[in-house]
């Protein structure tokens, strides 16, 4: 049950990486992040798919490039996260009980 949260996690943490990568040097494409970021083509494929799917970016001819919706999303993203935290935190706490 955890191991698949484990790996949950480590999704989000690339697919934002990759987000954070397209939004700085946009347009890119999937083997340009391949490299960049020394992820497989396959791993950084899903991770577009994910970010075109939220609306967070949108392919071109030249590559991905973000959306209007993109920096409300990373502006929020901390929060989220530390939310999610906090949650742990609690089961945590429950288990030591």
């Amino acid at each position: 049950m955890l191991e698949s949260l484990q790996d949950e996690v480590e999704l989000v943490a690339r697919t934002v990486e990759i987000l954070q990568r397209i939004r700085a040097e946009e347009p890119v494409g999937l083997r340009h992040a391949s490299t960049v970021t020394g992820l497989p083509e396959h791993r950084v494929r899903t991770s577009f798919q994910m970010l075109e799917n939220e609306g967070l970016i949108q392919p071109t001819g030249d590559g991905a490039v973000t959306t209007d919706r993109t920096e409300p999303f990373l502006d929020k993203f901390d929060a989220e996260v530390e939310s999610v935290r906090a949650s742990v935190e609690e089961l945590d706490a429950l288990m030591a009980e």
